[in-house]
C-alpha cells in the first residue's frame, strides 16, 4: 500500500474511534454528574490579562507588522537598523551629515516617527531631519516587541507620522533574574567593535513593586569606508542605562517610573579632495524621565503620563591634512545645540456600546532649545568659545591655541492639542474610525 493510502487508512480508524467514544459517552458523563451531587471541586480563579493597545493594533485598518521578541533573537539585532533592516517598505540612508535615516513608503524621513512605549525623544533641533540616527542609538536588549504602522497616522500621532510609525515597546519583567549579554567582532578596515550589556530584574517585592536595572557598553567600528577614506556615518562609543520601577496597585491599575540615559563618544571622516580631510567628533547625552498612570476598568481605561526628554550634542570640526609631511594647515570650529521636551497627555478610552469604542485625549507640549545653528531677530545671543590646542610643527613643546567664538541663540515651542476617535465596528469585515 502506498503512503498516500496508509495515512487515509489511518485517518478512518481515528474517525471511527471517535465515533465509538461518543456513543459510550452518555453512561460516562451520569455517572460523572452523580460524582458531582456528592462533592464540589474548587479551582483557583483563572485571570486572563489583555494589553488592550495590542488589541487595538490588530483592529486599525492601517498596514501594521509586529516584531516580537523571539524575531529579534533571531535576526541577531543589536540596533534598531538591524530590526528594520529587510522588513518591507522601509528604505534607511544616510544623510550629507552623516545620521542614519528611515523612511517609510517612501516618505520623507522627517515623516517617519520613532517612539518609545508611545513617548516622543528629543533629537536634533531642525525637525526637517526627523528622528535622525536613533536607529543607530537605540539599542534592543530590553525590547518586548516594536511596533510598525505603515501609512498615515496623522490623527492619534500629528504631521510627524504622514509616512507611518515605528514603535519600540519595553517591558518590566517580573521575575527576578539577570541577563548578561556580550559579543565582538573584528573588520579588517574598521578594527573591533563589541556590545556588552548588563540587566537585573528583582521580581515582585512587597505589595506588587517590581523594578529593573541595566546598563550596557559598545562600539561600532568605521566599517562602512569608502573608497576614499570616507567613513560615511558616525562610529565609536555608546553607554545607555535605564532604571525602571512598576507598581500595580490593583487589578488592572498600574504606575510605572523610568529613568535612562545614553552617552555618545563617536567620530566621523570625511575627505575633502586628495590633501585635507574632515573629522567631527560629537560628544553627546540624551536624559529622559517618565511617569505613567493606567487603569483599565470593564467599561472603560484611564492613562496619564508626564515625561521629559532632554539631548544635547557637542561636534568639533577639524580639518588638516591626509598625508603626512604637508604643510601643517588647521582649521577648527564647532556646532553645539540642546533641546528639551517636556510633555503631558491624558486620554480616557470607553465602551459608549458593544460596536463603540470611544477615546477622548488631550496632550501639552513645552519644547525649548538652544544652539549655534539657531538665528532669532532681534535676539541679543550669548557666546560660547572653544578653545583648540594643537602641536607647533617647530617646537612641540609649545602648542599653539587658537579660540573659535560661536553665538547661541535660545528659542522655544509650545503647543497643544485635544481629540476624539470612534473605533466603530459597522461590519463583520468593516472598521470605521472617525476622529
Amino acid at each position: 500500500m502506498s503512503l498516500k493510502g496508509k495515512i487515509y487508512q489511518g485517518r478512518y480508524a481515528l474517525l471511527t474511534l471517535a465515533v465509538l467514544t461518543c456513543i459510550g459517552t452518555p453512561t460516562i458523563c451520569a455517572a460523572d454528574a452523580k460524582a458531582e451531587r456528592s462533592s464540589d471541586v474548587s479551582t483557583k480563579d483563572i485571570h486572563v490579562e489583555v494589553d488592550f493597545e495590542k488589541e487595538m493594533l490588530k483592529e486599525a485598518p492601517e498596514t501594521k507588522t509586529i516584531i516580537t521578541r523571539e524575531d529579534l533573537d533571531r535576526k541577531g539585532a543589536r540596533t534598531l537598523s538591524d530590526a528594520l533592516a529587510a522588513e518591507q517598505d522601509i528604505q534607511m540612508g544616510t544623510d550629507n551629515m552623516g545620521r542614519k535615516t528611515v523612511a517609510i513608503r517612501g516618505a520623507e524621513a522627517r515623516h517617519t516617527l520613532i517612539l518609545i512605549d508611545g513617548r516622543r525623544l528629543a533629537g536634533g533641533l531642525s525637525k526637517y531631519y526627523g528622528a535622525t540616527d536613533e536607529v543607530n542609538r537605540i539599542g534592543l536588549d530590553d525590547i518586548d516587541h516594536i511596533e510598525i504602522i505603515r501609512g498615515s497616522g496623522t490623527t492619534r500621532f500629528g504631521a510627524d507620522a504622514i509616512g507611518g510609525v515605528i514603535n519600540i515597546i519595553t517591558k518590566v519583567s517580573h521575575k527576578q533574574r539577570v541577563r548578561l549579554t556580550t559579543e565582538g567582532t573584528w573588520l579588517d578596515q574598521g578594527g573591533s567593535q563589541y556590545n556588552h550589556s548588563i540587566g537585573y530584574s528583582t521580581g515582585k517585592l512587597g505589595k506588587g513593586i517590581y523594578m529593573d536595572f541595566s546598563y550596557g557598553w559598545n562600539k561600532t567600528a568605521p566599517f562602512l569606508y569608502d573608497k576614499d577614506g570616507s567613513s560615511m556615518q558616525y562610529y565609536g562609543k555608546r553607554n545607555p542605562m535605564s532604571a525602571r520601577v512598576e507598581i500595580d496597585f490593583s487589578k488592572g491599575e498600574t504606575l510605572t517610573l523610568s529613568a535612562d540615559r545614553i552617552k555618545e563618544d563617536l567620530d566621523k571622516d570625511t575627505p575633502l579632495g586628495t590633501m585635507l580631510k574632515m573629522n567631527a567628533h560629537d560628544d553627546a547625552w540624551r536624559n529622559n524621565f517618565n511617569i505613567d498612570w493606567k487603569k483599565q476598568t470593564s467599561r472603560a481605561d484611564f492613562r496619564l503620563r508626564a515625561y521629559t526628554t532632554k539631548h544635547d550634542s557637542d561636534v568639533n570640526y577639524s580639518v588638516g591634512p591626509i598625508i603626512p609631511g604637508r604643510p601643517p594647515y588647521r582649521h577648527f570650529y564647532f556646532d553645539y545645540f540642546t533641546r528639551e521636551d517636556r510633555v503631558l497627555e491624558a486620554s480616557i478610552g470607553m465602551m459608549a456600546h458593544d460596536k463603540h469604542y470611544v477615546t477622548v485625549g488631550a496632550d501639552y507640549h513645552d519644547e525649548s532649545g538652544e544652539g549655534t545653528r539657531i538665528y532669532v531677530p532681534g535676539q541679543t545671543p550669548r557666546q560660547k568659545t572653544r578653545i583648540y590646542t594643537f602641536p607647533n610643527p617647530s617646537d612641540p613643546s609649545d602648542p599653539n591655541k587658537r579660540s573659535f567664538t560661536g553665538d547661541v541663540y535660545e528659542t522655544s515651542l509650545n503647543y497643544y492639542s485635544a481629540y476624539i476617535m470612534d473605533d466603530w465596528k459597522a461590519g463583520k469585515k468593516l472598521l470605521v474610525i472617525p476622529a
